[in-house]
């Protein structure tokens, strides 16, 4: 892009200015970032991504010792300023670092670390999260420590100050101080968000996730329709998880009611209560589409036991009446 115009300079600091500029020949408004330094090859990278869950990068040139990047105008704002305007709800906390792990990911494809993951540097409007600035982005891989100590306090990794390379665990601890962040503004609590942060967050990076994928792993799980044990995505979980359902189903269909006679209507009615009952169970402790959780949130141990068995005996008074329902229906007597 060569005839472009400013119509109006955002920021101008000693190693970056960001204008927002027209294209004189489509009439189209983008924004232009001239930063101190080559920065070509990294935003390269960045820009043959084509990721929907980063800005769209229009062309990239080096002159002056300075590189301009143009980028796209995105009409959205940043999340901080969002949340001083809406409040978050679990599902903005989820969507967010949903899109933003993915967005992560694309970027750790080309093993570019961002370094800079915090509220300001994200684009937010209630559904769709975007990645942006990637100005103290680097790629890694290739070095015992920083040689620059970059980053935003509070919400960059230890190793950036110097005890290490920053690499894809340095974003995952970014990453986990949003969702952290999130949480106290918006005063909410979940149990599994907590335990996901605190994976992240962890002060040895060893500590942390493997790679962004596994947490991509956690965050989705509990919002898929797949059955416990098949969330995970993991061989092992998905074969011990088969083998359980298995196991129940043999375990239920071969309780014998010494009251009814063999494979008559009444013992397979009872069965398939039993089967019913079981599985239910496995999804309430499974956690399928946040079942439990809604119900024990913000609950100690011991008030989210007394629900548990509360709903567990629930399950089994529902359907052990639908069970008799059925029978009458068919002209039989309950067997009480």
């Amino acid at each position: 892009m060569v005839n472009l115009e400013v119509i109006e300079t955002i920021s101008d600091k000693a190693e970056k200015r960001i204008d927002l500029v027209i294209d004189r020949d489509t009439g189209m408004v983008f924004i232009q970032k001239i930063i101190l330094g080559d920065m070509c090859s990294l935003y390269e990278a960045v820009k043959t991504l084509n990721s929907r869950y980063l800005p769209k990068i229009y062309s990239v040139s080096y002159k002056d010792e300075h590189t301009y990047v143009v980028v796209e105008k995105i009409e959205m704002l940043t999340l901080d300023k969002y949340l001083e305007r809406s409040k978050a709800d679990i599902r903005d906390v989820y969507k967010v670092a949903n899109d933003i792990a993915h967005a992560l990911r694309d970027l750790h494809m080309v093993k570019i670390v961002d370094r800079d993951v915090k509220p300001a540097n994200i684009f937010y409007d209630g559904d769709k999260a975007l990645l942006f600035d990637f100005d103290i982005a680097r790629f890694y891989g290739n070095h015992a420590h920083d040689t620059r100590l970059l980053g935003s306090p509070g919400y960059a990794a230890p190793e950036q100050y110097g005890f290490g390379e920053s690499n894809d665990k340095s974003d995952i601890y970014g990453l986990g101080k949003v969702m952290d962040y999130m949480l106290k503004k918006g005063g909410l609590e979940d149990r599994h968000l907590f335990k996901i942060i605190d994976k992240a967050t962890k002060i040895d990076p060893k500590d942390r996730y493997r790679d962004i994928d596994h947490l991509i792993d956690d965050l989705t799980y509990l919002d898929s329709y797949a059955l416990p044990g098949f969330r995970k995505g993991t061989s092992m979980t998905k074969i011990l998880a088969l083998v359980g359902y298995i196991l129940l189903f043999c375990f239920a269909i071969n309780i014998r009611y010494k009251d009814y006679a063999p494979r008559s209507f009444l013992e397979i009615v009872s069965k398939l209560e039993g089967m019913i009952w079981l599985f239910m169970i496995a999804l309430y402790c499974g956690d399928y589409r946040h079942m439990r959780s809604r119900l024990t949130k913000g609950k100690n141990l011991l008030i989210s036991l007394l629900i548990s068995f509360f709903v567990i005996f629930l399950f089994l008074v529902i359907i052990v009446s639908i069970g008799e329902l059925i029978i009458m229906i068919v002209g039989y007597l309950p067997t009480i």
